[in-house]
């Protein structure tokens, strides 16, 4: 079976794709993330902000873990919680530089 990574395959870094067979991923893409935007617009200030911390805390743990890091969720909660300006759960941990510097770029 052949690697689904990009960075495996034989002809790396020299790749080549198909914009036509793109296109209809992406435009799924946008369609799924405007339908996500439209929601959260629906939602009460302060649910909006719970979504967003739940989305980025799914996202930024399975970013790690694609690249086989493997983060302390309340760090990735702490983090976020503070960015969004959200009450932090007594005891929370205080993020690492590891946390924090993967949460800028998300």
């Amino acid at each position: 079976m052949a690697s689904s990574w990009i960075w495996q395959q034989p002809d790396w870094p020299q790749v080549r794709w198909k914009g036509s067979a793109l296109e209809p991923l992406l435009e799924q893409a946008r369609a799924a993330r405007q339908e996500l935007l439209s929601r959260l617009e629906t939602l009460e200030p302060p649910l909006d902000r719970e979504a967003i911390s739940a989305l980025l805390g799914r996202e930024s743990l399975g970013t790690a873990a694609i690249e086989g890091e493997l983060l302390d969720p309340g760090q990735v909660r702490s983090s976020i919680a503070r960015r969004l300006r959200l009450p932090l759960a007594e005891g929370q941990p205080a993020a690492s530089a590891q946390v924090e510097g993967l949460l800028d770029v998300l």
